[in-house]
């Protein structure tokens, strides 16, 4: 059991929402998007999904997942959303 009392709110919703993405993984879609993440360029979530060959909901559950992998980096204490800034952590 953790307590969410020491998190910001946008960190918690941000933390249960790729916690409820990472029940139902696409390894396809994920190898996909970090694929195009490492070779694209783009500055906003929203950038880096339209350069992807893939339905933009299913890109976008599979950005999610990368960064709660730490393999995308985003900024937990703000709400993660299309408006996002991202960049590749490797």
């Amino acid at each position: 059991m953790v307590n969410a009392d020491h998190y910001s709110r946008p960190y918690c919703d941000n933390l249960r929402r790729i916690w409820y993405l990472n029940r139902n993984r696409d390894q396809s879609a994920d190898a996909h998007v970090e694929a195009v993440a490492r070779a694209g360029n783009y500055w906003l979530l929203k950038d880096l999904i339209a350069q992807c060959d893939l339905l933009p909901a299913t890109a976008w559950q599979a950005a999610m997942r990368l960064i709660g992998r730490r393999i995308l980096w985003a900024d937990w204490h703000a709400v993660i959303n299309l408006q996002s800034r991202v960049q590749f952590a490797g």
